[in-house]
């Protein structure tokens, strides 16, 4: 995926995310079978996800707190785009880890969440689950 960076080396979000949601749409319209889900458990707690992100974390100011010594402040976000559940990892200290079956794998950048994909610090901490759809 192209991840184009300005002089500073940033990247730039909305480029990325656009180019996500236009790979999974492109991806939806070969694939028969449900959209993604709406649905996940956060924390333990079971929420319905809206237009807003979610952030995971042990600051205050983190939509779900946890605290736990392997979590940083702003560990993790979680949003909906036009259909499309993405998560993306918030530079925490210890990583995110997505686990998808039996396959788990690190989240360096963005990834598409489907029905049964787990977030997790690394050492399995739950931080979200995609409920079933």
């Amino acid at each position: 995926m192209n991840t184009p960076d300005s002089a500073e080396g940033t990247v730039d979000a909305a480029g990325v995310v656009d180019e996500l949601v236009a790979r999974v749409a492109a991806l939806s319209d070969a694939q028969s079978g449900p959209g993604p889900p709406v649905a996940v458990v956060i924390v333990g707690q079971r929420v319905e996800l809206g237009a807003e992100s979610v952030l995971v974390g042990r600051s205050s100011s983190t939509t779900f707190g946890i605290d736990h010594p392997k979590v940083s402040r702003r560990h993790v976000g979680v949003q909906l785009v036009e259909g499309v559940l993405i998560a993306t990892d918030l530079e925490s200290r210890n990583g995110t880890w997505l686990v998808r079956g039996d396959e788990r794998s690190p989240l360096t950048a963005m990834a598409v969440l489907w029905p049964g994909d787990r977030l997790v610090t690394v050492d399995d901490v739950e931080l979200v689950r995609v409920a079933a759809s």
